[in-house]
């Protein structure tokens, strides 16, 4: 039997760490993101039941083409409602970026930059913060403070464009995967409402059944006859 054995220094140990932890969070948050896209598309899927219900019980709608062109027109109508907000905060920003653009002559301004006076800064290319690791060059030690979160006045502006920026974004693209997540389930639903299929059938057995329905059609028929006669005799008696 043979064994190998790995020893570790301090700094091996250190990054090992590092890595198992950036693991730890990358999954954690892959997880997070794939339930709520579940959650998303499970819910727009109800609501595409809801809305194609009645008009399929009743009738309404008798063909795939029909479904098809009935259920584009509601996801667009529902697209529409649940971006507007998006849309009216996108026309906001712009028209805001334009006049604070044209009173300041600031065009090519990185507004992003200027957000991430609010957010830690550290030293990423300080080359004292990495080694190198069979082949490959990892952090070693945390990267030194540059500075801490802070207010600059002259960047007001900046600090009104990045958020609601993000907030069109976000929004944008939650009524976008919705939009995307009812069409995927229309796209279901007109292949399966009208599906025809005699997996599960059985001629001589549906032969059967129509017989059993015929003779109990048949029995209950003369049993209400017999039920009227009766109470017709009594009435002349």
């Amino acid at each position: 039997m043979f064994y190998v054995g790995i020893t570790l220094n301090e700094n091996d140990r250190r990054l090992l760490i590092i890595f198992l932890i950036f693991l730890l969070v990358l999954f954690i948050i892959l997880g997070l993101v794939g339930m709520g896209i579940r959650l998303l598309f499970k819910k727009q899927g109800k609501r595409v039941d809801s809305f194609l219900h009645d008009p399929v019980v009743y009738r309404v709608i008798s063909s795939p083409e029909h479904l098809k062109k009935y259920g584009k027109k509601k996801n667009a109508q529902l697209f529409v409602r649940e971006a507007s907000p998006a849309i009216l905060i996108g026309l906001a920003l712009l028209a805001f970026y334009v006049v604070y653009s044209s009173i300041a002559g600031e065009w090519a301004v990185n507004h992003f930059e200027r957000f991430s006076t609010v957010f830690y800064a550290y030293d990423w290319n300080d080359e004292s913060i990495y080694v190198t690791l069979w082949g490959m060059r990892l952090l070693n030690e945390w990267p030194p403070l540059i500075h801490a979160p802070y207010l600059e006045a002259s960047y007001w502006a900046s600090y009104v464009i990045v958020p609601l920026f993000l907030v069109f974004l976000v929004y944008y693209l939650v009524a976008a995967m919705a939009y995307l997540s009812r069409a995927l389930t229309l796209r279901s639903r007109m292949r399966t409402v009208y599906e025809k299929t005699l997996e599960g059938y059985n001629f001589y057995d549906a032969l059967k059944g129509d017989k059993e329905k015929a003779l109990a059609s048949e029995a209950a028929k003369a049993e209400i006859k017999q039920e009227e006669a009766a109470a017709s005799s009594e009435q002349k008696s």
